[in-house]
């Protein structure tokens, strides 16, 4: 959690340090308004949290899809030994049918 700003305060150090008190004022609310826009520790929490939750989401996908690439590659390396089976197969028959 971002630290209590004080305006009051504030006003009254800058009025203290020369600064017309109108202006103070003025300052003082600027600050406490712009520190309403900063991300507090629980925000920083959340985010860090949610990019677990992806991280851990994104770990599961890729591992379903490294399963999905190996069976792929499994699959051709059997298409690709047949062909070659086969074509050893052809090329044998064809060398008996010359010689014989």
């Amino acid at each position: 959690m971002t630290a209590k700003f004080d305006a009051l305060a504030a006003a009254q150090a800058l009025a203290r340090a020369g600064v017309e008190e109108p202006h103070a004022k003025a300052i003082a609310g600027i600050v406490r308004d712009s520190r309403a826009d900063l991300a507090t520790t629980d925000d920083v929490l959340a985010v860090k949290a949610d990019i677990h939750a992806v991280k851990a989401e994104l770990r599961v996908e890729i591992a379903g899809s490294e399963s999905r690439m190996q069976a792929m590659i499994y699959r051709a390396l059997w298409i690709q030994t047949g062909a070659i089976v086969g074509t050893i197969i052809a090329a044998a028959g064809l060398v008996a049918a010359v010689v014989a």
